[in-house]
This record gives C-alpha cells, sequence and structure tokens, in this order.
C-alpha cells in the first residue's frame, strides 16, 4: 500500500508540472527597453507544442517605446512588407499599463509632422501577427497599450496595415 501512495504522489506531481508547463510565460520589459521587447516576442515565438502556451509581456506603465528601425522582409520573410517588431506567431498578449509603442517622429519630421508616412526615414509598420505553419496559432491581444507613427509602405499588401497587419487573430482592450 505504501509503494501505491508513493507512486500516485509522484505521478500527482508530474502532471502539476506539465500542466504548469503549460501555461506559457511572463515576461516584464523595463521602461523604453525596445531590445527587450524585441527579444521577448521572440521568445514567445521560439516555444514549440506541445510547451507552448500562451505568453503575457509586460510594458512599463506609462512607458514610450520608440522604434527607430524596422526588420525588412528578408530579415522577417513572413512580414509582408517592413515591420517595428518581430512577426506575432503564437500567443502573445502585451499588456501596456498605458505605455506607447511608436515607430521614431524623426523618421518622418522632414516630411511633415501629419503624415508619419512622408519624409525620408525607414516606413515600417508596429505588428504583423500571422501563424508562420498551418498547424500554429497566432493571436494578439494588446491591453491599455497606444501605437503610434506606423506606416505601410510599398504596393499590393505591403501597404495594408499601418499600425498591425492582421493575418491571424487580433484583440484589443
Amino acid at each position: 500500500m505504501r509503494f501505491f501512495w508513493n507512486a500516485l504522489r509522484m505521478t500527482t506531481i508530474f502532471y502539476v508540472f506539465l500542466i504548469d508547463t503549460y501555461a506559457g510565460t511572463t515576461t516584464n520589459v523595463e521602461p523604453g527597453d525596445v531590445n527587450g521587447l524585441i527579444a521577448a516576442i521572440r521568445a514567445a515565438n521560439s516555444e514549440v507544442p506541445p510547451f507552448d502556451g500562451p505568453d503575457t509581456i509586460n510594458l512599463a506603465a506609462g512607458s514610450v517605446y520608440t522604434l527607430t528601425t524596422g526588420f525588412t522582409e528578408q530579415e522577417e520573410p513572413e512580414s509582408s512588407g517592413n515591420i517595428g517588431l518581430p512577426t506575432i506567431a503564437t500567443e502573445i498578449t502585451i499588456n501596456g499599463n498605458g505605455a506607447i509603442i511608436q515607430r521614431a517622429p524623426s523618421l518622418f519630421a522632414d516630411g511633415g509632422p501629419d503624415d508619419p508616412c512622408s519624409g525620408s526615414g525607414m516606413k515600417f509598420r508596429i505588428f504583423r501577427v500571422t501563424p508562420v505553419a498551418p498547424s500554429t496559432s497566432a493571436r494578439l491581444t494588446l491591453r491599455n497599450v497606444t501605437l503610434r507613427y506606423g506606416c505601410a509602405s510599398g504596393t499590393g499588401s505591403d501597404r495594408d496595415g499601418g499600425a498591425i497587419l492582421n493575418g491571424g487573430r487580433f484583440w484589443t482592450t
């Protein structure tokens, strides 16, 4: 009987460990740390089934994350044009806590303050949401975050989605 209870207890601990592993990860990003935000998205995207629960990224309250350059289609093949942050390819929630994610105003300053697609600086949208394989689920949930100055340029689908180009699922609250 003692062996049975010890085996049952070990099995229960093992299952609790597995359930906890599927829960995803939570990452806190320091104020204004764009590289930290990029790393958090890449880490969430790198998880593989069956250990790929929804991930949460918490931005610092009231902080501004200014993107000064974007990724090209060669760097992010699923992007359909230039993007400021890595493609969202899994289930990610970003808790903004009143933060702002923006394309740097200096990138369009010489073209006029009212049109973020004017000027000579690099043009890019902020987010692209798309599954990178048929078996994956891409979902971005934004909570209490402002996106500013995104700009999609080019031809065809490259012009779609100034702040977010959504090919997956997208929620905002």
